[in-house]
């Protein structure tokens, strides 16, 4: 069997191998297994029927790899692609253990977040609006969930009103150097009132300096709006206990035009025009009633008087202490008490009747044109109110009863409102009553 040996295998198997990176004719195919009859190139020997490196003594390997191969040992190899300068990474690319891959969005400076965004685990972001100092809410306002909300007026801490001020309402307001740094608190006891010009209820006062006792201080009291009632007395000396004013929804004048709210006021005597506290809101409201039973709902039996100069009794007066009775009919009610002390009077008697009405039952309602019980003429119904030993002829006025519990003759509770004129006289006894639970 012949051999072909006009082709020869130059460089052995180093060469095999850079010859078969550069798609040349194997010279294992040429070499085959031939033995001796094989013929070499210089630098390699025949070992075993294939052509290999040339090794011992002097010799210097003339093997010479292709391009993109190098030598190591004795083989051609690919060319790593970090190996030197034979792998250059294009623009937004770098090398990765010889290969070329896109560059991390946060490696160093190769990425740079706009206006408005940030970098987040390689990636540009929108900025959260509670991210450091991005959103600066302004006055009034407070960030809640990256958002500017109003601040709640009952947001606690979220108000902090600055040195020589003090939180009122939801407002800072100046605080007078007077009396310590006091705190006051004024309280009513009716949040809505018939705007009549009359109707009037009490305000309570009190104070507290700042080491804690109770403050001595005198004060000015006033309506937050001009024209929404009166206060009696406006200066008021403050008193370990506090001190009480009285309040008449509205002027006579202008109680068609009054209604809204309004706010009781009160401020140092020595800086009047630095208010320091104020009351809830009352609300004035056009009367449909007659008066107002708030002064009789403090808890227990109340009698409530507020009469005119020339009344039964003039001036304002509430009696809580003393003995009470009471007893009913449908028709009819009668409170007898006898007040603890003289200074509110010997006794006072009240009677409530509907008898003389179409309708004769007592219901919880307005009734007008009261006319003098017993002497009630057919389509009245009655009212009578004596005190101090004193009573009138004749009686002209009105009453509203607001609750009325009975069992037979038993009075279990009752409350009710009333406007009394003595003898055609135009001033009045006003006032309310209340009994029972």
């Amino acid at each position: 069997m012949g051999v072909a040996t006009t082709r020869s295998c130059r460089a052995g198997r180093a060469g095999l191998k850079g010859a078969l990176l550069l798609g040349s004719i194997s010279c294992l195919t040429a070499c085959g297994s031939n033995g001796g009859n094989a013929s070499c190139g210089p630098g390699t020997t025949p070992i075993g029927g294939i052509c290999t490196t040339t090794k011992g003594g002097d010799a210097s390997p003339p093997v010479s790899c292709g391009m993109g191969t190098v030598l190591v040992g004795d083989e051609c190899v690919l060319s790593t692609a970090d190996a030197g300068q034979s792998v250059s990474c294009g623009a937004g690319t770098m090398l990765v253990a010889g290969t070329c891959l896109p560059t991390p969005a946060d490696a160093g400076q190769s990425v740079s977040c706009g206006a408005g965004t940030m970098l987040v685990a390689g990636t540009c972001l929108p900025i959260p609006v509670d991210a450091g100092q991005p959103v600066s809410c302004g006055a009034g306002t407070m960030l809640v969930t990256g958002t500017c909300v109003p601040i709640p007026i009952d947001a606690g801490p979220a108000i902090s009103c600055g040195p020589g001020t003090h939180l009122l309402g939801d407002t800072c307001v100046p605080t007078s150097d007077a009396g310590g740094g006091a705190t006051y608190i004024v309280r009513v006891d009716a949040v809505t009132l018939g705007a009549d010009g009359y109707t009037t209820i009490p305000v309570t006062i009190v104070g507290t300096n700042a080491d804690g006792s109770p403050s001595t201080a005198s004060l000015v009291v006033a309506t937050s709006r001009p024209g929404a009632g009166q206060l009696s007395p406006t200066t008021v000396t403050l008193v370990p206990t506090g001190a009480t004013v009285y309040y008449t929804a509205c002027d006579a004048a202008s109680s068609t035009t009054c209604t809204g709210p309004v706010h009781i006021t009160v401020a140092l005597a020595s800086d009047p025009t630095t208010v320091v506290a104020e009351s809830q809101e009352i609300d004035l409201v056009a009367q449909t009633g007659v008066g107002t039973d708030a002064p009789c709902l403090i808890g227990g039996n109340v009698l409530y008087l507020d009469g005119d100069q020339g009344s039964l009794n003039p001036g304002i007066t509430t009696i809580t202490q003393g003995t009470w009775s009471a007893s009913a009919s449908s028709s009819h009610v009668n409170i007898q008490m006898t007040p603890t002390g003289t200074q509110t009077g010997s006794g006072w008697t009240l009677d409530f009747d509907t008898s003389q009405l179409p309708n004769p039952t007592m219901m919880t309602q307005v009734y007008t044109m009261a006319m003098r019980w017993p002497f009630v003429g057919a389509g009245h119904p009655g009212l009578d109110i004596t005190g101090h030993n004193e009573g009138c002829n004749t009686v002209t006025g009105s009453f509203q009863v607001e609750k009325l519990v009975s069992a037979g003759s038993s009075l279990t509770s009752f409350t009710a409102t009333f406007e009394h004129h003595c003898d055609g006289d135009t001033s009045a006894l006003r006032g309310c009553v209340h009994i029972g639970n």
